[in-house]
């Protein structure tokens, strides 16, 4: 039984905005637009709506994450004059806990959905064109075509207000299960699909996590070689697991299943973890990773792996270094030979690729080129700044077009495709300074450029770094732990910024709890505030969030706690 109505009849099968997908991007943008009245279906393969971020994404592992930090703060307690020992894991209270957490969740999107009157389908959507396109907007760029047909979207709910439907969804029901398909009087009605016409359409499709590609090939998911998804549903933890990644995913894992007494090895293709972030975060979290007892070997790549019910997980690596790894990067196990590892179980987290497999999705023509050098096969979908396609009322959100793969970024983007399509004047979500964060411990934030992003770009100019350590800060230093907080500044070449006052052009940060304040720095890079407006913040004390302050004052020339 849903919490939210679902149409049947066809005065209900015209709407304003139909989106596929009911994960973050789609369902906020569900929500925004019939909030701005608008008649909306939002269309899943899930009856349960949430996406991949609540139902084996975002929520799961961060319920899963607070589970194993609680066993880490327990067995760290003797810090504080505290005795306590744990006797005794109970795995199935624990995934109790994660489910009851999921379905609370989603239960509360559906309640959402519900009272805005979003009307859901479950079942696997395509859309179709009710008309040709022209051939001058059949080749048009996606900025092109959205200046062209600018929306005119109607709160109206008369069939004559939505008689100008640009597209044709049509919804394929779920396959019954043999148990359902043994007990219904009439099957073939189970297998009907359904058809609604939209004046506009949002895809919301989001992504799958990318396969290992072995000796030519992917290989296949098995109780051995697991993705996130397959990480999530162990009913225990390994002994021994092997991470092939450096990313987000790859970390989070590393980190709970170490804090859970798991013997965690990671295999980073490259020179470090977070390969895209600050130098000195990346410094810092492989340092203490390690230093909890994480293996990472820098520089390897996999050449052979086997699996098998009593063998787990046996892999050869090999070499990959083209060059020495910096020399402020900590150590990790390097050789020029190959070697030869074996675990429990191997977790792949190597990325996620746009879930835009689709035929009649390639039939749009709406997706980029994907480059000869990758093994992904599926390619996001192009946008322009508003994130309309090519096609004049298709827009695209979320994972499925190019750019980081946050939850909250979709959020961002639902809320301004919905005011959009209104014909509200939205502002696109700040791509820019859109947090990036990784629930380890130490937690990362990372926000906007590093200085060696800022120095490709010839806007910038005169560009400084500012190193705060968070052992300076007194929280941090009460849960003996460590961090660091990267201020990036430089001056600008336009007509806003005065040449006299240098902006934050970014904030990157490793540290306990740092994801608490990263919206704080999200809002000092993202309008451009200068490094002396920014210092003027006021941040209570004693919080770990005034190492954010102090880093600020130590930019403006004014360290206070530290020399």
């Amino acid at each position: 039984m849903h919490a939210f109505s679902t149409a049947h009849d066809a005065s209900q099968r015209s709407f304003d905005v139909a989106i596929i997908g009911a994960g973050p991007g789609g369902y906020s943008a569900a929500l925004r637009a019939a909030e701005l009245g608008l008649r909306v279906a939002l269309i899943d393969r899930n009856p349960h709506p949430g996406g991949t971020c609540v139902h084996r994404g975002c929520i799961p592992t961060k319920a899963l994450i607070q589970a194993t930090q609680t066993l880490d703060n327990i067995q760290s307690a003797e810090r504080y004059g505290i005795s306590a020992h744990i006797t005794h894991i109970d795995y199935g209270a624990m995934h109790n806990y994660i489910r009851t957490m999921v379905r609370e969740t989603s239960q509360g999107v559906s309640g959402l959905l519900a009272f805005r009157g979003v009307q859901y389908f479950t079942g696997t959507a395509s859309v179709s064109l009710q008309h040709e396109l022209s051939e001058n907007t059949a080749s048009a760029t996606p900025a092109e075509s959205s200046s062209a047909v600018p929306p005119n979207a109607s709160s109206d709910n008369s069939s004559d207000a939505l008689s100008d439907a640009c597209f044709t969804v049509t919804i394929e029901p779920p396959q019954p299960t043999q148990s359902q398909a043994a007990t219904s009087s009439s099957p073939s009605q189970q297998h009907e699909s359904t058809q609604i016409t939209a004046r506009h359409v949002i895809l919301a499709v989001g992504s799958q996590a990318k396969p290992l590609y072995v000796q030519g090939g992917p290989l296949a998911w098995n109780q051995s070689l697991l993705n996130s998804t397959g990480a999530l549903a162990l009913t225990e933890f390994p002994q021994s697991a092997i991470i092939i990644g450096s990313g987000v995913i790859a970390t989070e894992f590393a980190s709970l299943w170490n804090q859970a007494g798991v013997d965690v090895t990671m295999i980073v293709r490259g020179k470090g973890l977070l390969n895209s972030a600050d130098r000195r975060v990346s410094t810092v979290l492989t340092r203490e990773l390690q230093r909890q007892g994480v293996r990472i070997i820098n520089h390897r790549q996999v050449v052979k792996l086997e699996t098998g019910v009593n063998l787990g997980v046996r892999m050869e690596l090999a070499d990959t270094a083209t060059s020495t790894a910096p020399e402020t990067a900590p150590q990790a196990t390097s050789s020029q030979s190959s070697e030869t590892l074996e675990a429990e179980i191997a977790l792949v987290a190597i990325g996620r690729a746009p879930h835009t497999h689709a035929s009649w999705i390639q039939d749009l023509h709406i997706t980029q080129e994907l480059p000869s050098d990758t093994h992904t096969t599926t390619a996001p979908i192009s946008v322009d700044s508003h994130y309309q396609t090519r096609i004049p009322g298709l827009f695209a959100i979320g994972d499925c077009i190019a750019g980081p793969q946050l939850a909250h970024r979709a959020f961002a983007q639902g809320i301004s495709v919905a005011e959009y399509i209104a014909g509200i004047a939205s502002q696109p979500a700040q791509e820019h300074s859109i947090p990036r964060i990784v629930y380890a411990s130490p937690e990362v934030a990372l926000i906007g450029l590093t200085k060696e992003q800022a120095s490709k770009q010839p806007q910038y100019y005169d560009i400084h770094e500012t190193i705060y350590p968070m052992t300076a800060n007194a929280r941090t230093h009460m849960l003996g732990q460590t961090g660091s907080i990267t201020v990036v500044s430089a001056s600008i070449h336009d007509d806003i910024h005065s040449e006299e006052q240098p902006i934050v052009i970014g904030i990157h940060m490793v540290g306990p709890h740092v994801s608490e304040f990263a919206s704080t720095a999200q809002y000092i890079v993202g309008h451009a505030l200068s490094v002396h407006e920014a210092s003027q913040y006021i941040f209570p004390h004693p919080t770990f969030s005034e190492a954010l302050g102090e880093a600020l004052l130590k930019a403006d020339g004014r360290p206070l706690h530290m020399r």
